[in-house]
């Protein structure tokens, strides 16, 4: 199910419980492979040997590409599909489109675009051989994840970083929060390595440098890339609240607002498992299910809206 907010049973009132917030933490629905599932798989000897350049010649194109596939095949994802523009892109521009084809092709959200602060950032990072940290106008809790390689060229670096292994720096290019992502990138200086700075929530990191929507063009037409916009967001302007009546069915009280307006669905599960048919705005448990854990996500979608949602948890009913 993703991350979850965790809730307090709280005090009875008027014959129920009010059920307090403890933790904020949103993301998008409909992510085929976890995050965290790394399949690790090493660079061939053709992508070590062809790509250690920044500029992508044929032979490197050929070697990590299949190595990508090969990759990608273990996850249950496609080929990958390159823009017709990508080896005419500079090396930020190829490490930015990269990201939002893996995030894409796993039904992630794509990051807005580059950034120039957050460009900045991830040059100063590179420059010193180092992951970019924070630029100092990024507000305290701003979800944000950074990544440095020593590798100049950007399917090589790309493919470490997605399938080298590392769950870190996989779980940050994979990012899932409800909000503006936008992204920086940079080759170092001498070309001697490459940095991307990524962020999500901080609207005044707009893209100011390059942006998805006008690189959507150069894909294919059938692709799910050239199809996929980077939308505005549905803002959760109030939490929700709920409540439990008796020991047995829990509610929604409310389920927030939002801005602009937007229809809210709810699903509940028990023990992680959705239950059929369970989107009403509360749940009534069998007497075989007290004792285990119950959740709801609520996700607010508008036409012309990404949609994306949260998970609050109950904890264990009994």
């Amino acid at each position: 199910m993703g991350n979850r907010e965790p809730m307090s049973r709280g005090t009875r009132r008027s014959g129920a419980v009010a059920v307090a917030l403890l933790a904020t933490v949103s993301f998008v629905f409909g992510s085929g492979v976890p995050a965290g599932a790394v399949t690790a798989t090493p660079a061939s000897h053709a992508t070590v040997t062809y790509c250690q350049q920044a500029t992508i010649t044929a032979s490197c194109l050929h070697a990590a590409v299949a190595d990508f596939n090969i990759a990608r095949h273990k996850e249950g994802l496609g080929p990958i599909v390159l823009p017709t523009n990508f080896v005419h892109l500079s090396v930020p521009k190829q490490l930015f489109v990269l990201i939002n084809i893996e995030r894409i092709d796993r039904h992630l959200p794509p990051f807005n675009g580059l950034s120039s602060a957050l460009n900045a950032a991830a040059q100063t990072g590179a420059n010193k051989y180092a992951t970019p940290q924070p630029p100092s106008h990024m507000p305290a809790g701003t979800p944000h994840a950074s990544a440095w390689s020593r590798a100049s060229n950007a399917l090589y670096a790309e493919f470490v970083w997605m399938y080298g292994g590392s769950a870190t720096v996989r779980n940050g290019l994979l990012m899932n929060v409800c909000g503006p992502l936008t992204a920086g990138a940079a080759l170092a200086s001498g070309h001697a390595g490459a940095g991307v700075f990524l962020e999500g929530l901080d609207t005044r990191d707009r893209a100011d440098v390059f942006t998805w929507n006008g690189e959507r063009a150069y894909f294919p037409a059938a692709s799910r890339e050239r199809a996929t916009a980077s939308l505005p967001w549905v803002v959760r302007t109030s939490a929700p609240s709920f409540y439990r009546d008796n020991y047995w069915t829990l509610g929604i009280s409310s389920p927030g607002t939002f801005s602009p307006a937007a229809a809210v669905r709810a699903q509940w599960y028990v023990d992680g498992v959705a239950q059929p048919g369970a989107t009403s705005h509360q749940y009534t448990l069998t007497r075989a299910q007290h004792g285990h854990t119950v959740s709801v996500k609520l996700t607010a979608g508008r036409s012309g809206y990404m949609s994306c949602g949260k998970a609050y948890d109950f904890g264990r009913i009994s």
